[in-house]
């Protein structure tokens, strides 16, 4: 019996449910500003192209950090976020510089390792960004001790400048809160280790498998395979299958825009206010859909990636490419533990 349009739809919600209520443009602008700052600053100093790109880079990422509201995360996990994000960046550039079967080893340990320490929920979104600046890191060009040092150091500074625009937005926006809904939600309790394990680990691994993947393609900065099954691989193959068709389907929207964008002009003067929009658009849009969602933070990358390796449309066309890669990865996997009944691996701690 083959499924019906309704039901197919209902089990891709990532796909096709859309929650505009939920668009957060206040947040999108403040947030877009604290991206933006340090870019423009990084030219208006003559900055090097690596620090003006790699500054707002780990200001965005201290922002998915973040809940939705500035109240919903703890001051003292996003200030740690700071040096975490700058660090897994730093070191994820001289891992790049090892032979390739080092490097694979390396990813899938350091990887799980880092969901494992952060497995308490408050500290669950630090743990995410900072595996996410590690696999960047790991999939850029590699350095060696003095420049990963530079590269930590301009990342620690954008994250440094967001944290400081974070407090601020705490004292300014409101929380939101459902109608009727109480204040603050009850402190939970770590996610035990025999829990957050076999699933930190399953996500290392395929990671690691990610990496070895893209070597083996001869893909360049292939960072992006590791992150698409870093937000793709969840509780179980329905939900690892929807967030990945999200994901696909976003990037492939928002890389054709950045393949027409960078096709037809490198003027800063119109590049650098796409990438306002861009950032705006995927801090407001989280909690909207993943497929809108993944559009935004697409153009974003893409674009700003370019600003300093000028990748140009060939870019946009290879960011598809991983992501297509890197989604079968992460539904196969989720299809392999559910054929030998261990999808329990999958549970993501919450």
């Amino acid at each position: 019996m083959t499924a019906t349009p309704a039901r197919a739809r209902a089990r891709f919600t990532d796909v096709f449910e859309f929650h505009w209520e939920r668009l957060d443009l206040p947040i999108g602008v403040a947030g877009a500003l604290l991206v933006m700052a340090p870019l423009a600053l990084g030219y208006a100093l003559g900055l090097s192209p690596v620090g003006r790109i790699l500054a707002p880079l780990g200001a965005l990422n201290l922002l998915f950090a973040a809940a939705p509201r500035p109240q919903g995360t703890s001051p003292v996990a996003m200030g740690v976020a700071v040096g975490s994000t700058a660090a897994a960046f730093g070191v994820g550039g001289l891992v790049a510089g090892l032979a390739d079967p080092l490097e694979i080893a390396l990813v899938g340990v350091i990887v799980t390792v880092v969901l494992l320490v952060a497995r308490h929920p408050e500290w669950a979104g630090v743990g995410f960004v900072t595996a996410i600046m590690f696999v960047i890191a790991t999939g850029l060009p590699p350095v060696d001790a003095v420049d990963a040092g530079l590269r930590a150091v301009a990342v620690f500074g954008g994250a440094l400048f967001a944290y400081a625009g974070w407090m601020a937005l705490h004292r300014v926006l409101p929380p939101l809160r459902a109608p009727g809904a109480p204040g603050p939600a009850p402190a939970r309790a770590p996610i035990p280790l025999a829990t957050a394990l076999p699933h930190a680990t399953v996500v290392g691994v395929t990671v690691a498998a990610g990496l070895a993947v893209g070597l083996a393609l001869g893909f360049q900065r292939d960072y992006w395979i590791m992150l698409t099954i870093l937000v793709a691989l969840r509780a179980g193959l329905s939900s690892t299958a929807s967030f990945a068709a999200a994901r696909v389907a976003g990037t492939i929207v928002g890389a054709s825009l950045a393949f027409g964008l960078t096709l037809f002009t490198s003027d800063l003067a119109i590049l650098v206010p796409v990438l306002a929009v861009s950032a705006a658009l995927t801090l407001a849009s989280r909690a909207v859909n993943n497929t809108f969602y993944s559009v935004w933070v697409t153009l974003f990358i893409i674009g700003l990636v370019n600003l300093l390796y000028s990748g140009g449309p060939g870019f946009a066309v290879v960011r598809i490419l991983d992501t297509l890669v890197g989604g079968g990865l992460a539904v196969g996997v989720a299809l392999l533990l559910a054929a030998t009944g261990r999808e329990r691996l999958l549970v993501t701690p919450t």
